[in-house]
Order: structure tokens, then C-alpha cells, then sequence
């Protein structure tokens, strides 16, 4: 075979593969500015790969670009300020080609003037006498500044964003992207190192709390403004809703299922809100078979006291 023959057909060999390659591309902007971000690092990441992440720099344009790429789901993360911006889930498809992803980085401030809790929904479940409760947090920042949060010796950025929880709670549970960024538990609630960049931002975490004899208590003080405040219970369980910070329940479906939804709002940051769930005999949160052997140890009791009562009489008066 000559050496022409041979080079056409490594080239046919060669060709379905580059064909399949494809890149991605985009712009650095600071949306508080308006301004593109030159001299940027900028990271590639491969969610299935532990390798370390490809990087480049923005030119003065504020532009970067990344060849070669495999078809798959792609992102690209850069910093700004000592804060992390990403973009997720960028598609290189079959076939590759250029695609096109920018990133949004912005200023910063500790003034909260403009971020409010938009909703906090807390589903509970019952567990024994306890209840396990899952609560979702939706931010919302309408400025056009990552808000850092209070300032905090604690935090290892200095900063922390205080999440409020009812006295008494147990086992904290959060996906892991939120347990990492956990710097202090407090009695009353946790901290997070999580900056808030404009728009809305989703946080998850679930706990367990006792119940007492009233009931179990859904209070805590609000760190933020709270637009709305939902709590719901999943249809099948005996509990009911008490609060006067919450409208009347409502039924309601719920993912699908049928729930007991009391919903109120807005609230005022610092508001110290109150809910309770009983159940049980009388709203005590005891249920019925259990009430009975309460109901009976306490007349024995009562039974016990009036006949030692009778029995001192008959002895003063024996006496006497």
C-alpha cells in the first residue's frame, strides 16, 4: 500500500470520530455591570468523572471555549468575587457541533433589603408519637447583587445564612450539596454558607420532633420575610392542624396525593410563628386505647387518695 493510500484511509478511520467531537463555548458577564469578565478561570465539569476539571481563561472579551468534548451532559463553573457560579447540565449532543453556555457572575452585598423567603413548605409525616418533617425553602433575591448574608466568625467565608427550625429538633438530614455548606447548629436552627445570587435558590432538609402532650410544636422566629408559610400533612394520618398565623386547612392534592394544607403569610422578618399538631383523644396526642390506661391509672390513683382521706377520718374520730 503507498504511502498516499494508507493516509486516505486512516483519514476515513479518523473522520467519524472528529465529526463527533464538539464544543462549548461561552461568555463571563457581570449582569450587576453589564460588563463581560476578562482573565476569568473558568472550569469544565464532568458530573460521572473524579478527574480534575479542564480550565481555561476568558479572553478580553470575556469569552472561553473548550474543544474536543465527547457527546454527554457537560457544565461550567467559575469564581467572582470569592463566590462559585455554575451552569449545569450543558448538552454536548451526538453528532457534536458548537454550544453555546454563558455564565452570570455579580457583585456582592451583606443588605438583605431585597431577599425574602418566597415560600417555606413543611410536609409532615407522622413517626411513632413523633413527627418527621421535611421542609423545601424557596429564596427569592430580586436585587442584582449575590447576597453574602450576616457577617459570621464561625463561617469560613464570614458569612451565614441562618435557617430558623423549632426548639427540639432532632437528626438534621440534608442532600449533600447543603450539608457541606453547614457551619453551626444552633438550638433553634442551623447556619449555611450559602450565597444567594439573584433569583430564586432551593433548599432542602428534614428533622424529627418530639411530640409533648399538647401536641407536637411547628414554632420558630423567622430570619427572613416570609411570603408564604405551608404546612401539610398527607392524607391518612389523625393528626390536624392548630395555628392562628394559618388560615383554615384545606384539602388539597400534593405530588399527586391528597393532603391537609393550612397556608398563611405574608410575615414580617422576626415573626414568631406558632402551629401545633394534635391528635389523639381530645387533641391531646394520645391516642384512644392509650388514653384508656391513662384514664384508668389516674381513677385508681383518685380511688387510692379518697380511701387513705377516709381511713384518716375514721382514725381522728376513733380518737376523739
Amino acid at each position: 500500500m503507498s504511502l498516499l493510500a494508507y493516509a486516505l484511509a486512516l483519514a476515513l478511520v479518523l473522520l467519524p470520530v472528529r465529526a463527533l467531537a464538539g464544543a462549548l463555548s461561552g461568555t463571563v458577564v457581570n449582569r450587576t455591570s453589564g460588563r463581560p469578565v476578562s482573565g476569568a478561570e473558568v472550569y469544565l465539569l464532568l458530573p460521572q468523572s473524579q478527574a480534575e476539571p479542564t480550565r481555561t481563561k476568558t479572553d478580553a472579551s470575556g469569552r472561553f471555549r473548550f474543544e474536543d468534548l465527547r457527546p454527554g451532559e457537560y457544565g461550567v463553573a467559575t469564581w467572582h468575587l470569592e463566590v462559585p457560579y455554575l451552569h449545569r447540565g450543558i448538552q454536548i449532543p451526538e453528532g457534536g457541533g458548537d454550544v453555546e453556555a454563558g455564565l452570570d457572575v455579580y457583585e456582592t452585598t451583606t443588605s438583605s433589603e431585597l431577599v425574602t423567603i418566597d415560600a417555606d413548605h413543611a410536609v409532615v409525616q407522622r413517626d411513632g408519637d413523633s413527627a418527621f418533617v421535611t421542609e423545601v425553602l424557596i429564596y427569592a433575591n430580586r436585587g442584582n447583587r449575590t447576597y453574602l448574608g450576616e457577617r459570621s466568625p464561625v463561617s469560613p467565608t464570614g458569612y451565614r445564612l441562618g435557617v430558623s427550625l423549632p426548639q427540639g429538633y432532632t437528626a438534621l438530614q440534608a442532600p449533600e450539596e447543603i450539608e457541606d455548606r453547614i457551619v453551626n447548629h444552633r438550638e433553634s436552627g442551623f447556619d449555611l454558607s450559602l450565597p444567594l445570587a439573584p433569583g430564586s435558590t432551593q433548599v432542602v432538609f428534614a428533622y424529627h420532633l418530639p411530640a409533648g402532650l399538647l401536641g407536637v410544636h411547628l414554632d420558630k422566629r423567622f430570619p427572613l420575610p416570609v411570603r408564604s408559610m405551608n404546612v401539610i400533612l398527607p392524607s391518612g394520618t389523625s393528626w390536624s392542624i392548630r395555628s392562628r398565623d394559618l388560615g383554615p386547612p384545606r384539602r388539597a392534592r400534593a405530588e399527586g396525593r391528597e393532603a391537609l394544607v393550612a397556608s398563611g403569610g405574608p410575615f414580617p422578618v422576626g415573626k414568631a410563628f406558632s402551629a401545633r399538631l394534635v391528635g389523639g383523644f381530645l387533641g391531646t396526642n394520645i391516642e384512644a386505647p392509650r388514653w384508656g390506661w391513662a384514664l384508668g391509672g389516674l381513677l385508681i390513683a383518685l380511688l387510692g387518695l379518697i380511701w387513705i382521706l377516709k381511713q384518716g377520718r375514721a382514725k381522728r374520730l376513733a380518737e376523739g
